[in-house]
């Protein structure tokens, strides 16, 4: 019964949190579905938490930011007007490309990682950024196993996790080539950025010496022939970027597996795993301080994994970006006042169910009082992302005050912290197009009336691979077991690639009915990504 009641949770989690749609309240959409799979009931709460059921994710109607647009009666798509071209954005992301890598290192209960990451951005006027950040954070784990009916070689398993670290990185700017052209200008921006990457690349590995008397030298001598990569046009180099970052995970997952047994006396000699279902609910908070500004970056994201060795993944994500003058935040920190973002930027990510992203495979064998744990996988997996944003210039004091008593306060006044955002729904992009009903929040109303809203779609192709071992010493409680981990040590890699497809939309001013119809994004479809 506890295993299948667990598979019913993780199954659970997985099905339903990856197929719900973006056209609703996100944030509060994910946190209700855990409670209601937890507990049975809804716990949502605040500005946002009503109970509304889901939108049909093939109806015309349900919101998906990227499909309706108004109409005349006899059909017409409406024009743009005058007023819509204030609402337009200035530009979009056209292409990616992503390398991750990650160690992990786990000692009892202590977790300690350290990852790095290189992005290289390409914007619709004809710009590319490049992005290098690493972060080490440190914190504590713990789990508990389900063994289920062990003649079906299956079992399940919660965990949890929470860590907090910081780090540093950079942000470089290849604007350096204007022929009139954004397009000329794009394809020759992105050739002297991926040059630049490859000095970076190179400039780690001249760095990375080992410690003897000659290895100073031999690091000159690296880093000197390492700057013919540099490109002739320098890129701007952006102010450094002082992170930090706090982490909190809960997962569950579904195992199948086989027991391997030798000899006449048919003795156990370990355990080849495979995993049938995955779901894990992340919250993760990022402040970054540079260029003069400070920006609190807060991402709640839930997904999941289904099949044998995972044939089929979804996710669900919502980032809440809000910046605020460093000087000025610091005065008021200090002074006790409250504080005054300059600008917000609510991003939501939805990314279905695909077919084939790899195999990830454990192996445990028992060796004496503890047991080894081998794992591995791989893969290359392509699926579609379709993605919305909504962003406001917060000029106007009043507006400025109004995010933030949503942020910090809540606005009922009784609520604390940023509790605001993890708990209580936040009304996505595609929502804030919509007709302003009685109820309608200060912060909903300004999404409505200011912000700049666009939907886009996109197609993504990751290839993967992590390898990793550990030493544990269990202990068992009725059907119950939790493992220490004596010492494990794990290592990825994630190369990304993504790219604009289809019409990008935006959505354009308030009409008189309320509705903000959404109307072609043309200064984000007027390039082609290299």
């Amino acid at each position: 019964m506890e295993y299948l009641g667990m598979l019913t949770l993780v199954v659970s989690l997985v099905l339903g949190l990856t197929l719900t749609p973006v056209g609703t309240k996100v944030t509060g959409g994910l946190h209700d579905a855990i409670c209601q799979l937890t507990t049975g009931e809804s716990c949502r709460s605040g500005a946002g938490g009503d109970d509304t059921a889901l939108p049909d994710p093939d109806s015309t109607d349900a919101g998906d930011g990227g499909t309706t647009t108004l109409s005349d009666p006899e059909g017409k798509p409406e024009e743009p007007t005058e007023e819509d071209a204030a609402f337009e954005p200035d530009k979009c992301i056209l292409a990616s490309e992503t390398d991750k890598q990650k160690t992990v290192m786990r000692i009892l209960f202590i977790k300690i990682s350290s990852s790095s990451e290189l992005k290289v951005t390409q914007w619709s006027d004809g710009t590319v950024t490049l992005d290098s950040t690493g972060t080490v954070q440190g914190g504590v784990e713990g789990g508990i196993d389900f063994p289920g009916l062990k003649s079906w070689g299956g079992s399940a398993s919660l965990s949890g996790s929470y860590t907090k670290g910081g780090g540093g990185g950079g942000r470089w700017l290849f604007d350096g080539n204007k022929t009139g052209d954004p397009q000329k200008d794009l394809e020759a921006n992105y050739k002297d950025a991926q040059q630049f990457a490859e000095y970076l690349k190179g400039a780690a590995k001249c760095n990375s010496g080992p410690p003897r008397a000659w290895g100073t030298e031999l690091g000159m001598i690296c880093n000197h022939k390492n700057k013919d990569k540099l490109p002739e046009l320098p890129p701007d180099r952006q102010p450094d970027l002082d992170i930090t970052k706090t982490t909190s995970e809960k997962s569950g997952d579904v195992k199948f597996g086989k027991s391997l047994r030798t000899g006449k006396e048919n003795k156990s000699v370990g355990q080849l795993t495979g995993k049938g279902a995955q779901g894990t609910w992340m919250e993760d908070t990022l402040v970054m301080r540079g260029n003069g500004e400070i920006t609190f970056v807060y991402t709640m994201e839930i997904n999941g994994r289904v099949g044998n060795g995972y044939q089929g993944e979804g996710s669900h994500m919502q980032q809440f970006y809000v910046t605020y003058n460093a000087e000025d935040y610091d005065k008021e920190e200090k002074d006790g006042r409250p504080h005054r973002p300059t600008r917000l930027r609510i991003t939501t990510a939805e990314r279905g169910m695909s077919g084939n992203p790899g195999v990830d495979i454990r192996g445990s064998v028992p060796a004496g009082p503890v047991t080894l744990h081998v794992e591995g996988g791989g893969g290359k997996t392509e699926t579609d992302l379709h993605t919305e944003v909504a962003e406001l210039d917060l000029k106007d004091a009043k507006d400025s005050e109004t995010v933030e008593n949503y942020l910090r306060n809540g606005e009922d006044g009784d609520d604390s912290g940023l509790k605001q955002i993890h708990n209580a729904g936040i009304p996505s992009p595609s929502s804030a197009a919509d007709p302003l009903t009685p109820d309608s929040t200060p912060f909903e109303r300004l999404l409505h009336d200011k912000a700049k809203l666009s939907s886009l779609d996109y197609k993504v192709n990751i290839d993967w691979w992590k390898a990793g071992f550990a030493l544990s010493l269990g202990t068992s409680l009725h059907k119950l077991s939790t493992g220490f981990k004596l010492f494990g040590l794990e290592t990825s890699r994630e190369h990304e690639e993504q790219k604009l497809t289809g019409d990008p939309t935006y959505a354009g001013a308030p009409r008189e009915d309320g509705t903000r119809p959404w109307l072609p994004f043309k200064k984000c479809s007027s390039i082609t990504p290299v």
